[in-house]
C-alpha cells in the first residue's frame, strides 16, 4: 500500500495531461481528426479509474489494518494457549514416534516462532500489523488443526483401551471360572475341554503381553481367550453330565466326590477296597476284564481320564 498514494498521483497527472490534450484537439474543426481526441479522453478515463483503485485500496489497508490492530492480541493469546497445550498433549507421551506427534511437534515450533517474530517486529519499531497477524493467525490455525487430530487420536485409543480392559476382564473372568470348575470335577472332565482351556490360557496371557505394544491385537486376543474359555465350559459342563447320568446308572451315594476325583486317589493306593457306595476299585481306571473299555477315558475300564 506504500506505493499506491504515489501510483495515484502519477495516474492523476497522467489523466490531467490527457484531458489538456482532448481540449486542444476538441477545438480543431479538421475533419477526420477527431480519433487523436477519442484517445486523450479514454486514456483520461482510464488513468482517473485507476487512480480511484488505488485509493480506494488505501482505505481498504487502513480498516483491515485496523481490525488486526485490534484482533492481534487475542489471537496471541490463542497460539499462546494452543502452544501449551500442545506442550501439555506431547507430554502425556513423551516416548510416542507417532507421525502425529512428530506434526505436533512442528506445528507447535512453528506458531513458537511466529509469536517470537512478532514480539521482535514490534521491539524494532517496524509496523506490519497485518503481515504479523497473517503468520501467527496461520501458524495457529495449523496447530489447532493438529492438536484436533491428536485430541481424536487419543480419543480412539482411550476408547481401544477401555475396550481392552473389558475384554480382558471378560476373558479372566471365564478363564478363571473353568479352570476352578474343571479343577473341582477333574473326574470327569476330558482332554478336549482341558486343551481348550490351556488354549484361552494361552491366548491370555499373549492378550497381557501385546497390552502395551498392540492394543488392537491385544484386543482379539483377549476375545479369543473368552470364545475359547466358554467353549471348555461347555465341553466341561457336557463331560460332567455324561459322568453324572452313569454314575446314577451304576448307583451309589458318592458321586459328588467321585466326580472331584477325591475318592479315585484313595482307591488306586489301596483305601476303601472292597468297593465305596456300590463302586469297585476297578470301576476308576482299574485293570478288571469285566469292564468295557473306552479310548476317550471313560468312567470305567483300562485308560480312565484320571
Amino acid at each position: 500500500m506504500a506505493g499506491n498514494v504515489t501510483a495515484a498521483q502519477e495516474r492523476l497527472v497522467f489523466a490531467d495531461r490527457n484531458i489538456g490534450m482532448a481540449r486542444e484537439l476538441s477545438t480543431q474543426a479538421v475533419s477526420g481528426g477527431q480519433s487523436g481526441l477519442v484517445d486523450a479522453v479514454r486514456a483520461a478515463e482510464s488513468a482517473l479509474g485507476q487512480a480511484r483503485s488505488l485509493l480506494d485500496a488505501v482505505d481498504s489497508a487502513a480498516g483491515d489494518i485496523r481490525h488486526a490492530v485490534t484482533e492481534l492480541p487475542s489471537v496471541l493469546a490463542d497460539v499462546t494457549a494452543g502452544i501449551k497445550q500442545a506442550d501439555e498433549q506431547l507430554q502425556k507421551t513423551p516416548g510416542s514416534t507417532s507421525a502425529h506427534t512428530r506434526e505436533l511437534v512442528a506445528a507447535r515450533d512453528a506458531a513458537a516462532q511466529a509469536l517470537e517474530e512478532s514480539r521482535n517486529t514490534r521491539g524494532t519499531g517496524v509496523a506490519d500489523p497485518l503481515g504479523t497477524f497473517a503468520r501467527v493467525s496461520k501458524a495457529g490455525a495449523d496447530l489447532d488443526r493438529v492438536l484436533t487430530t491428536v485430541a481424536q487420536e487419543q480419543a480412539n485409543a482411550e476408547r481401544l483401551n477401555r475396550s481392552f480392559e473389558q475384554a480382558l476382564f471378560t476373558a479372566e473372568s471365564r478363564v478363571r471360572a473353568v479352570s476352578d470348575y474343571i479343577d473341582t470335577r477333574r473326574g470327569s472332565i476330558g482332554p478336549e475341554a482341558r486343551t481348550r482351556l490351556a488354549e484361552a490360557k494361552r491366548q491370555l496371557h499373549a492378550a497381557r503381553d501385546k497390552r502395551s505394544t498392540n492394543v488392537t491385537e491385544a484386543v482379539g486376543h483377549a476375545n479369543a481367550a473368552s470364545t475359547l474359555a466358554a467353549n471348555a465350559q461347555a465341553l466341561a459342563n457336557a463331560d460332567v453330565q455324561a459322568a453324572q447320568r452313569a454314575y446314577t446308572r451304576q448307583g451309589g451315594d458318592n458321586a459328588g466326590a467321585i466326580l472331584g476325583g477325591i475318592i479315585i486317589g484313595n482307591l488306586l493306593s489301596g483305601g476303601l477296597r472292597g468297593g465305596f457306595g456300590g463302586w469297585s476299585p476297578t470301576s476308576f481306571g482299574g485293570s478288571s476284564s469285566s469292564s468295557s473299555g473306552s479310548s476317550g477315558g471313560g468312567f470305567m475300564g483300562g485308560g480312565g481320564r484320571f
